[in-house]
C-alpha cells in the first residue's frame, strides 16, 4: 500500500493527499554497445566495401610496379593453360596476387567467398578485368549457406564453355589441407587440375586461419606452376582420395620452394632443373612429398617478426 497523509486545507478541512508514486529507476543506455553497433553498420556499408576494394586495388598496383616477377618455368609457363579449361588450385592466402598472374583475364574466373571480405576482393579484382564467381566450400549445413552448389554448377557451365576456373583447395578454416570439392570439380568436368603457387620476398603473415600473407612493395614475386593433375570420371572414393592427397602435396612442395627462390634461398634455374621434376615424379609414384608447413615453418624469421593486422 502507499503511504498517504491528511492536511488541511485554507478553510481548516481536512484533504487526503495522494498516494506517493514509486518510479523505477531506468538503466542508463549503455554507450559502448551503442557505438559497437554504430561501427558494425558502417563496416557493413556499401560505401566502406567499395573504399575497401579502392584501396585494395591501389595495393595491388603498388605490389604490381614494386616487384619483380619470377615465373617457374619461365620458358613455357602458360603453355597448360592455352592448350585447354583448367582449374587452376591455389591455397588460401595466396589468390590475393591473382592480379598479377599475368595469363588472358577474358579466360579466368575465380571463385571468391560470399562474405564481405569477398565483396572487397571483387571489387578490387574488376579494376583489373578480372572476373568472379561467388560461393565457397565448406563441411557440414555450412556448405549449403555458402552456396557451394550454385557455385559449383557455375564453374561446371564455364568450363564447359572454354574458359577456366581458378579456386582455393583448402576449405575456410582448415589451411594447407585439400578439400574434395575441387577434385571432384575435375571429376565432373574432365578438366585437370594446374596447381599453382605464389609469393612476394616482403611481407607480413596475418593472425588469421590461414597465415595469410600481405606482400610489400620492393621485393621479388615468384609464381610456380605444376604439372596436370586428371582425374577419371569414373574415378570411384578411393582414387578421388588419392588425387585430393596428389594436389596437396605438389601445393605444399611447390609453396615451399617458391618462398625458397623468394627469399634468396634458392636459385630459379636449380628448382625448374631439379626440384620441378622431382614433384612431378612424386606425384606419378603416390610419394608423399617433405614439405610440412609451407612458408611458414621454413621462414622462421618472418614469424619472429610478423605484425598482427587482424582477420583478413
Amino acid at each position: 500500500m502507499h503511504d498517504s497523509t491528511m492536511n488541511k486545507n485554507l478553510f481548516g478541512d481536512a484533504v487526503l493527499d495522494k498516494p506517493a508514486v514509486v518510479r523505477p529507476k531506468t538503466a542508463a543506455p549503455n554507450r559502448s554497445v551503442s557505438v559497437s553497433r554504430m561501427f558494425k553498420r558502417l563496416f557493413a556499408s556499401d560505401v566502406v566495401t567499395s573504399l575497401g576494394g579502392f584501396v585494395l586495388a591501389l595495393h595491388y598496383r603498388l605490389i604490381g610496379w614494386t616487384n619483380r616477377t619470377v615465373r617457374l618455368p619461365e620458358a613455357n609457363f602458360y603453355e597448360p593453360f592455352e592448350r585447354e579449361p583448367v582449374i587452376l588450385a591455389l591455397w588460401h592466402g595466396e589468390h590475393f596476387l591473382m592480379p598479377h598472374f599475368g595469363w588472358r583475364k577474358d579466360k579466368l574466373n575465380i571463385l571468391v567467398t560470399l562474405h564481405r571480405d569477398g565483396e572487397i576482393l571483387v571489387r578490387a579484382g574488376q579494376r583489373f578485368g578480372l572476373k568472379f564467381i561467388r560461393g565457397s566450400g565448406d563441411h557440414g549445413p555450412e556448405f549449403m549457406r555458402k552456396k557451394a552448389v550454385r557455385a559449383f554448377t557455375s564453374m561446371m557451365r564455364i568450363l564447359r564453355r572454354g574458359e577456366s576456373v581458378v579456386m582455393t583447395a583448402d576449405v575456410p578454416k582448415v589451411s594447407r589441407v585439400a578439400g574434395l570439392g575441387i577434385v571432384t570439380l575435375a571429376k565432373h568436368s574432365g578438366c585437370p587440375i594446374i596447381p599453382v603457387a605464389m609469393g612476394t620476398s616482403r611481407r607480413y603473415r596475418l593472425s588469421n586461419w590461414d597465415r595469410t600473407p600481405l606482400s610489400l612493395p620492393f621485393g621479388r614475386m615468384v609464381m610456380m606452376r605444376g604439372e596436370p593433375i586428371r582425374i577419371a570420371r569414373d574415378a570411384d572414393d578411393a582414387a578421388l582420395e588419392a588425387a585430393r592427397r596428389a594436389v596437396e602435396d605438389q601445393l605444399n612442395a611447390m609453396t615451399k620452394q617458391v618462398y625458397a627462390v623468394a627469399d634468396g634461398v634458392a636459385e630459379a634455374a636449380d628448382v625448374v632443373r631439379d626440384e620441378l621434376p622431382r614433384i612431378a615424379n612424386a606425384r606419378d609414384a603416390g610419394i608423399s612429398i617433405d614439405a610440412t608447413e609451407p612458408g611458414l615453418a621454413d621462414q622462421r624469421p618472418e614469424r619472429d617478426s610478423a605484425k598482427v593486422l587482424g582477420r583478413v
